[in-house]
């Protein structure tokens, strides 16, 4: 609820429009200072990236699936295979 001094002068107090908080400031410059460390490091971290994928599985699929996106649909495939379990 607005103050007696907002409501006598007709506005509903608050925040002005378009205003940003400290925190947010402080924020923004965090997240950017981050975008630049990482856009001037990009090769780098893009090699590193490849060569693990390269003899590591998980890191593999993780690649591709950022790369070519993960399956919408799921297929069907038809084989005879037996599975065996060791309990």
């Amino acid at each position: 609820m607005p103050g007696i001094t907002a409501i006598e002068n007709g506005k509903l107090g608050g925040r002005p429009v378009g205003s940003v908080s400290k925190n947010t400031l402080q924020r923004e410059k965090l997240r950017a200072s981050f975008e630049n460390h990482f856009i001037a490091r990009w090769n780098k971290l893009l090699e590193a990236q490849e060569k693990d994928s390269m003899t590591n599985y998980k890191a593999r699929h993780y690649t591709f699936d950022q790369i070519i996106g993960k399956a919408t649909e799921t297929m069907k495939v038809e084989a005879d295979v037996t599975l065996k379990l060791d309990i």
